[in-house]
């Protein structure tokens, strides 16, 4: 989150098209795990929050994909991480569907 303020660009690429611009979404502070949740393995109030860009894919179709994310920051006051520019590249593996 230390650029979200500064983002410049973002580019999301699924199997060679574009898909729309990611959005950034926020969230108050919550605790991720319910009451009763026996998951919970040391007594809580346990904080989380959220700050970041999110996309949601369309369903795809079993079979191999190509999603790559690009984005670019323009924060000039932090000498650290301001220009930052960041790629990624996954492959996603869909299995045939279960039903």
């Amino acid at each position: 989150m230390v650029n979200n303020d500064a983002l410049v660009s973002a580019v999301a690429v699924l199997d060679g098209k574009a898909l729309p611009r990611p959005a950034r979404l926020t969230s108050r502070c919550f605790d991720p795990f319910p009451d009763g949740d026996e998951d919970r393995k040391h007594p809580g109030p346990y904080h989380a929050a959220a700050d970041g860009y999110w996309l949601l894919l369309p369903p795809l179709a079993p079979g191999k994909h190509r999603l790559v994310i690009g984005a670019n920051y323009g924060n000039d006051t932090d000498a650290d991480f301001g220009r930052m520019i960041q790629n990624f590249e996954y492959e996603l593996q869909i299995g045939e569907p279960a039903i």
